[in-house]
């Protein structure tokens, strides 16, 4: 659109053609340099959609390139955000990453010159980089849409499209994304529109314009801003009749009084249109008053009479929106947004005022800290629905009642739970498992006086068996070491040898003091006959040694040739007889029974002949030293224990002394023979050293004896001691040790594989009394580490029993600060978990339930019994009485829909657009525009702040509801005094509006 003082050039710039709105007589230089500032470097002539070419930047050049939107998208913008991206998107990025980036935003561009600016870029060309945004004409609507949006114009003084973007401009500020780019974007839109009807519907804009324009006074009137000029005309003629004029003199003064008043609104209005209307500076908007006033007066002066005159269409029509406005700017000034708010709050009010006011004022203060809304503290139903109605109805107004009462439910939450403090619920775990310890160790006293390796506890068996075994294995050794002391075999053999061999000699000494008896020495002649030597002797060589049976020992043919050598006597008879008995003990002992046979055949046959033929005295004598040697033989010569230590021809042992103690301690009953040889030749004390000794040894070799073991050592060696009552005794406690350390290691393998035997189960059934009470309790079951403390205080308060179990807990733990404060702690926890609602604040944290919390919080101060002190139950009750107040004021009273006062005020002031209006887009405006030329959005605000701030809301319910006009009318009188103020000014760059073709 353009006023009387600009006009629309045609000018040619760098090969492209330009539309240039600017005041009126501009010369071309001035529009050269203006579009030198604005066009930009002139665009490629292959560029069909408003891409520019990406010129190559020279060496050392300033080049520039700028990419426009699709021109199909009306005025579709970009945040500047988004802008600077794409400008970084055009340095680094490819065609299709570009072509992307303006899809998502509603943007489109020429792919086939985008790939060949990014060519150019990757060769290293150079570029200044930018955005700039093509435009199309607007849409033919129609002329039944041109007349209402010139209405509206004419209506609102000539700004409904600066209002209409201030409305969207606020909005988008609202919701954090710009001011200024939706006031743009709204204005031009609008502007363009507007444009668009006077061109294509020129009659039908100026007649919405005319209604529109004649009905803003008439408006105005009937709300109270300016006195009707039928009160004028009235009050004229009442003056000239008081003058004493005539009648018909004195209604010319009158038709003459309001014929003035209406050219001088009219002015008034033209002028404020004619600024609305100017779309340039301040100095354009200033030319524009001066013209829109001269028009106004000759409308208010003349056309103005002549429409409220007429009868039609055209009357009606600018009656019904003068009533409409009066309707919308009734709350327009401060006083009367307070009435209007006031009024609504006294309408949604179902109980008495006065009673509303009362409970207002005598509120509690907020123990947790939370702000209450009005709805909280009033009491009242009717104010509870108004206030989610108002809060569900208006997005702004929504947010903040929103974000109050979810703070509220924050701080409350928060503070019932900081209310029982800040222990730690592992404290209560650990308590537990302390006192399970206690009853641990009464039961494991109780089966250690029992004083059996079987009665360990579940929970020490281990540690018990491995006691228990050790103390089996000191005791088989022990008892291994009361057998005797362990000594090297071979010296063994060694001290046995010596014993033997000492006492063998002693024996040697014996007889030979026995033959060295005077009978036997003294030489008495004795022959012996030839027919011993021939017949009795020879038989006896021909039965041991004939017929291959060997040849006969050299020193039994010597012996038997000292025998049979002339002058023998009965000491040559003694000598022979202790010869062949040496020779027999020998031979016996070395193992040649054969020869010890022989010599024993001879020394028989030569004691039958001293027996004959020696004297009685030699007799005896001899019988006698042949006992003695006889019992050397018999204890020194014969049996295992004398062969264990015979020597050979040569002095040397026959059996090593590291065998030796194996071949006197045997087994079985050859063991008891060879053991009684030995106690006959060394002596019992001896002997049983020696046997004690090698069984000693036996049980070393064999290890820590099991009592398999123990039993075959006592069968194996038991001949051997019998013959000594004490070695008996020690290989029976070898065999109780055994038995013991046998059970001992059973126990612990049961005690590895967590399992017990039918008598370590019969003992832990007999655990202590406490450790019963503490196992059987709630300490018993929080005291596994596999528990969490939280969630096991608040399964105990969850369950059915009313809170018994939980309250046994706090009976427990009671004399420990600690667990109590933990147990505290986990309440806590609980309400803040119980109480989660479904949604979140801006910050991620989430939203309690009104519901919820208030029911956790009477679970705890019901069951907790004296887990908690009377100081933090009464704070818990005082919040619960809190959400009681908010819960009252998100469910009381009017249901939150469209029956709340609040949305049928909206969906009045929304029908009171007039009927003629059909189109939805105008429709859409013209509302929105109601809603800022009346004051609504402050309406609104009052509205929010009594919701948040209680004391504020009383305020309003005791304002009185009529209008203050006077406040009315001094506010209007302002605008006025501002809409004359304006003198023209020089025109400057701002003056000119430019489009391309």
């Amino acid at each position: 659109m353009t006023s009387p003082q600009t006009m629309v050039y045609t000018v040619e710039y760098n090969g492209q053609i330009y539309d240039i709105e600017g005041p009126a007589g501009a010369k071309p230089e001035e529009l050269q340099a203006f579009l030198g500032q604005s066009a930009g470097p002139p665009p490629d002539p292959a560029a069909t959609d408003g891409l520019d070419k990406a010129e190559p930047i020279p060496a050392g050049g300033d080049g520039e390139v700028q990419f426009n939107d699709d021109p199909g998208r009306v005025l579709t913008r970009m945040s500047p955000q988004d802008e600077d991206a794409f400008v970084r998107l055009q340095q680094t990025g490819t065609a299709e990453q570009m072509l992307v980036f303006l899809h998502q935003r509603g943007l489109a561009s020429d792919a086939t010159e985008l790939s060949r600016f990014v060519a150019a870029r990757d060769k290293g060309e150079r570029f200044n980089y930018g955005v700039s945004y093509g435009r199309d004409r607007a849409p033919d609507q129609g002329a039944g849409a041109a007349f209402l949006n010139g209405a509206s114009q004419g209506a609102f003084l000539g700004t409904s499209d600066e209002l209409h973007g201030l409305v969207n401009g606020v909005s988008s500020a609202l919701r954090g994304e710009g001011f200024s780019d939706a006031y743009n974007r709204t204005v031009d839109i609008d502007r363009a529109q507007l444009g668009a009807d006077e061109e294509n519907h020129w009659l039908a804009s100026l007649s919405g314009n005319l209604v529109g324009g004649l009905a803003l006074p008439l408006g105005l009137e009937r709300a109270g801003f300016t006195q009707s000029t039928r009160a004028i005309g009235i009050a004229a003629r009442d003056a000239a009749l008081a003058d004493g004029l005539s009648a018909t003199a004195a209604d010319k003064i009158a038709a003459r009084a309001v014929a003035k008043r209406l050219a001088a609104e009219g002015a008034a209005y033209g002028g404020a249109y004619g600024a609305g209307t100017s779309e340039g500076g301040p100095g354009q908007r200033l030319l524009g008053t001066g013209v829109g006033a001269a028009g106004g007066a000759v409308a208010g002066g003349i056309v103005f009479p002549a429409l409220t005159r007429a009868a039609g269409g055209v009357r009606r029509g600018v009656n019904a929106t003068a009533g409409w406005l009066s309707r919308a700017v009734g709350s327009v000034t401060e006083n009367g947004a307070k009435n209007r708010a006031g009024d609504l709050l006294r309408t949604a009010t179902l109980r008495p005022i006065d009673d509303v006011l009362a409970d207002i004022a005598a509120r509690d203060a907020q123990v947790s800290g939370a702000q209450p809304t009005l709805a909280e503290v009033a009491n009242d139903p009717g104010l509870a629905g108004f206030q989610r109605g108002f809060a569900n109805t208006d997005p702004r107004a929504g947010a903040v009642v929103g974000e109050r009462n979810a703070n509220n439910a924050l701080a409350r939450t928060r503070y019932a739970s900081d209310a029982l403090g800040d222990g730690s619920p592992q404290a209560v775990q650990d308590y537990a498992a302390r006192q399970v310890a206690v009853g641990e160790a009464e039961t494991a006293a109780q089966q250690t006086a029992r004083q059996t390796a079987a009665n360990t506890r579940l929970a020490d068996g281990r540690t018990q068996a491995q006691a228990s075994r050790s103390e089996a294995e000191q005791a088989a050794i022990g008892g291994q070491n009361s057998i005797g002391p362990l000594v090297d075999r071979t010296a063994t053999g060694a001290a046995q040898r010596e014993a033997f061999e000492g006492a063998y000699d002693a024996a040697k000494r014996r007889s030979r003091t026995a033959y060295a008896a005077p009978a036997l020495q003294d030489p008495q002649p004795i022959e012996i006959p030839a027919s011993v030597f021939a017949g009795d002797m020879r038989a006896a060589m021909a039965d041991h040694y004939g017929d291959g049976g060997g040849e006969i020992p050299e020193i039994v043919r010597s012996i038997i040739d000292d025998a049979a050598a002339p002058g023998a006597t009965t000491r040559t008879l003694t000598n022979i007889d202790r010869r062949l008995a040496d020779f027999a003990g020998k031979s016996t002992m070395a193992g040649s029974r054969s020869d010890a046979a022989f010599a024993t055949r001879l020394r028989g046959i030569l004691a039958n002949f001293a027996d004959q033929a020696a004297p009685q005295e030699y007799r005896a004598a001899l019988r006698n030293a042949k006992a003695v040697r006889a019992e050397q033989g018999r204890v020194f010569e014969t049996g295992d224990a004398p062969r264990t230590f015979a020597r050979d021809r040569y002095g040397n042992p026959t059996v090593g002394d590291t065998t030796v103690p194996t071949r006197i301690v045997r087994p079985g009953a050859p063991g008891g023979d060879t053991v009684d040889g030995l106690i006959a030749a060394i002596g019992p004390d001896a002997a049983e050293t020696a046997v004690r000794q090698e069984l000693r040894r036996a049980v070393e070799e064999a290890g820590l004896q099991t009592e398999a073991q123990a039993r075959s050592l006592a069968t194996r060696f038991g001949e051997v001691a019998k013959r000594f009552p004490g070695v008996e005794s020690d290989l029976a406690a070898v065999q109780s040790n055994a038995r013991r350390l046998d059970a001992a290691k059973a126990a612990e393998a049961r005690a590895a594989r967590a399992s017990f035997t039918p008598e370590e189960n019969a003992s832990i059934k007999e655990r202590s009394a406490f450790h019963d009470v503490v196992l059987d309790s709630p300490l018993g079951n929080v005291a596994d580490a596999a528990v969490d403390p939280s969630s096991f205080v608040a399964g105990l308060l969850r369950r059915s029993d009313d809170g018994r179990r939980l309250r046994y807990l706090a009976q427990q733990i009671g004399d420990n600060p600690d667990a109590l404060g933990g147990m505290r702690r986990a309440l806590g926890d609980y309400i803040e978990t119980a109480g989660a609602g479904p949604s979140f604040t801006q910050a991620g944290e989430r939203v309690p339930s009104i519901t919820k919390t208030r029911q956790a919080i009477t679970a705890v101060v019901k069951r907790s019994g004296n887990a908690l002190t009377n100081q933090q139950k009464a704070v818990l009750s005082t919040i619960a009485r809190e959400l009681t107040s908010a819960n009252f004021a998100v469910t009381a009273g009017r249901p939150s829909g469209s029956d709340t006062a609040m949305n049928r005020s909206l969906a009045r002031m929304i029908n009171a657009v007039p009927a003629g209006v059909h189109g939805a887009p105008v429709k859409t405006i013209l509302s929105k525009v109601v809603s800022a030329m009346s004051n609504e959005d402050h309406v609104k605000q009052l509205l929010t702040q009594a919701i948040l701030e209680p004391d504020f809301a009383a305020v309003l319910l005791k304002r009185p509801t009529a209008r203050n006009m006077l406040d009315v009318q001094r506010r209007y009188a302002g605008r006025k005094g501002t809409i004359f103020a304006g003198q023209a000014t020089t025109a400057s760059s701002e003056q000119y509006r430019t489009g391309t073709r």
